[in-house]
């Protein structure tokens, strides 16, 4: 309703303007308004309706609540543990993830030792916990990924989002390292876990050297070359 009252608002100041002047680009703005506006009526949220990015950005001005994503965490019982190994990707509206845990299990892997989760996990036939679905939900929503740095003293990950550039991304570690770019030295997580170290990584030929424009992949290595 808060949402539909923000567009009904802008919709008469837009006729109001409109009547004194012709503008494209405000009879482009009330055009997608009034489909937002139908679309709200229909007691459907705006993060349900298919919108192209260029009018994606004019609504970032209204901060309209039904736009958010949504994750609907589901808490289930003990006896309910079966459900937490349904296939949850494709039973969601768009822009909404469900996301089904089981609260008592939770609390009692928050208190195991970390050597001991992999087989808590087994018993129960599962791969992971919540929490780390519910991370990943959370990534997916918000368009982002993470990239590492290793170094021989620690190693580090990085959030962005998805489709930064190289260089962009080396930004987010340091400034200098944006500005002074040169090249990236990337590999990917998943071959680094088949060959440990950047040398075998390097014989291997998956270890290589990227450019400015390289779009950043979700679990990539990356070295920053730079001549600062």
């Amino acid at each position: 309703l808060a949402d539909l009252g923000s567009v009904e608002k802008r919709l008469e100041r837009l006729n109001k303007d409109l009547r004194k002047l012709k503008d494209a680009d405000l009879e482009h703005e009330r055009n997608f308004l009034i489909q937002a506006k139908d679309w709200l009526e229909s007691e459907r949220p705006l993060r349900e309706m298919e919108i192209p990015e260029t009018d994606r950005k004019r609504m970032r001005g209204f901060a309209f609540l039904s736009e958010k994503p949504m994750i609907c965490a589901i808490n289930l019982g003990e006896d309910q543990i079966d459900e937490l190994h349904r296939d949850q990707s494709t039973e969601s509206p768009l822009n909404t993830e469900r996301v089904y845990i089981c609260g008592k299990l939770e609390a009692e892997m928050t208190e195991l030792p970390a050597e001991e989760l992999g087989g808590f996990l087994e018993d129960y036939g599962l791969k992971e916990s919540g929490m780390v679905r519910l991370i990943r939900s959370t990534y997916h929503l918000l368009g982002l990924i993470s990239f590492l740095t290793a170094g021989e003293e620690e190693c580090s990950a990085w959030t962005i989002r998805k489709g930064t550039n190289a260089q962009k991304a080396a930004g987010v570690i340091h400034t200098d390292l944006e500005k002074h770019f040169i090249r990236a030295e990337v590999a990917h997580f998943d071959d680094f876990k088949e060959h440990p170290g950047f040398s075998p990584l390097r014989d291997k030929g998956l270890l290589r050297l990227e450019g400015k424009a390289y779009e950043i992949r979700d679990g990539d290595i990356v070295t920053v070359r730079h001549s600062g």
